[in-house]
């Protein structure tokens, strides 16, 4: 799940400033508990934005290709088709 910079910032304020209960703030914002705590320790070094994501340097199928293959090979599994196409 991807949340909001603004509500990591209000839950980490319901605790930190407003003295909430973690439990209290998660039940709130409907986050699990060891999310806040993440935003917790992510919050004492004063940086609440998410990471990057990694790309996985895969390799983008032609359109055309794929349609064509599951086409021929309506029943062919996902794995079947991934080793066909490379």
């Amino acid at each position: 799940m991807v949340y909001s910079l603004d509500l990591r910032k209000r839950a980490v304020e319901a605790v930190l400033v407003e003295k909430k209960q973690q439990k209290e703030v998660a039940a709130l914002f409907g986050i699990e508990r060891t999310t806040l705590s993440n935003w917790l320790k992510k919050a004492a070094n004063g940086d609440l934005s998410r990471k990057p994501r990694m790309k996985t340097g895969g390799r983008v199928i032609n359109d055309d290709v794929l349609i064509a293959y599951v086409k021929a090979n309506p029943d062919a599994y996902l794995d079947e088709i991934a080793q066909a196409l490379g």
